[in-house]
């Protein structure tokens, strides 16, 4: 037998069990299984409108509260309260995409549990109450902000933050003679189209 011979009875060999191996649609094999990806469930919110509910003094561990004016919120915080009031909210499944005027964005992993939505940066490990509760038309976002000044004989320093959720206890971070202007905003949020 030639050589020839030999490799076109091999080629019809092996395209006889490639063909046999092969199945055919409706032949009653089992097709692959296709993945399936989980249902996007997008909430784009946008702000309606914001409400002042506390702006105060207090000392370290002090149950006495000094109310002040909330026209003295600029003068105290200047312009950061309109520059990081969020404009829109973006929930996605399992993340939180913040975005603030100027096109500032924060992003963090979310999580619903009930009407509350809990948060946490990639780098933390417990999650967070964001402050965000869904009513039945709106949301509801407690925002705090925050101003810590102290002073002694060496030096005078101040502290500016903010928080989602209003039950951040800032005693935690206040030395003893410590003052801390604390301003609370709720803000309301609707579902964009």
């Amino acid at each position: 037998m030639s050589k020839e011979k030999i490799i076109d009875s091999v080629i019809a060999i092996l395209t006889v069990i490639v063909l046999a191996g092969c199945s055919k649609p409706g032949d009653g094999r089992d097709p692959e299984p296709k993945p399936t990806l989980p249902a996007e469930n997008i909430i784009t919110l946008g702000l309606g409108d914001n409400r002042v509910v506390a702006f105060y003094s207090s000392a370290k561990n002090e149950i006495n509260k000094t109310t002040l004016d909330t026209a003295d919120i600029k003068s105290h915080f200047g312009n950061r309260v309109q520059a990081f009031v969020p404009v829109k909210m973006v929930i996605n499944n399992d993340s939180l995409t913040i975005t603030k005027p100027f096109d500032v964005m924060e992003k963090y992993e979310a999580l619903w549990r009930e009407n509350i939505l809990f948060y946490r940066s990639s780098q933390a490990s417990e999650w967070k109450a964001f402050g965000l509760t869904k009513n039945d038309e709106s949301y509801m976002l407690n925002t705090q902000y925050y101003l810590i000044k102290s002073s002694n004989d060496i030096m005078k320093s101040t502290i500016i933050g903010q928080n989602y959720a209003e039950t951040s206890d800032l005693n935690e971070i206040m030395e003893e003679g410590d003052v801390c202007i604390q301003l609370k905003i709720n803000s309301t949020f609707y579902e964009a189209d």
